[in-house]
């Protein structure tokens, strides 16, 4: 198979809309209950963990500094079937199938 031919698929283009990607340093602060100072420490790496897997939600207590790394335009979305799922993709790849929008305009 080959990669899809762009002009057969519609897409959406939002020329005012652009990505922004910030790195933000900071403190959170946790109340932990343990038994012992180890076992708060072992929780305290526990729930650090989970923070950078995505698992666990946190919010910043005190934001040390914010730096822009990235401002890029937002890419063209292309609408494609892939695998039986509507879908909308910045890059067409083997497998995609063009597709309408639907009702709402996805």
């Amino acid at each position: 198979m080959t990669t899809p031919n762009k002009d057969d698929f519609s897409f959406v283009d939002k020329p005012t809309e652009f990505r922004v990607t910030l790195k933000v340093q900071g403190e959170i602060h946790l109340s932990i209950k343990a038994d012992s100072i180890e076992a708060a420490r072992e929780e305290a790496n526990l729930r650090s963990d989970k923070m950078m897997d995505g698992e666990e939600w946190v919010e910043l207590d005190d934001v040390d500094q914010v730096d822009v790394i990235r401002v890029y335009q937002s890419p063209r979305m292309y609408r494609v079937r892939c695998e039986g799922r509507n879908m909308q993709v910045s890059r067409l790849e083997e497998g995609h199938t063009p597709r309408e929008p639907d009702e709402r305009g996805f």
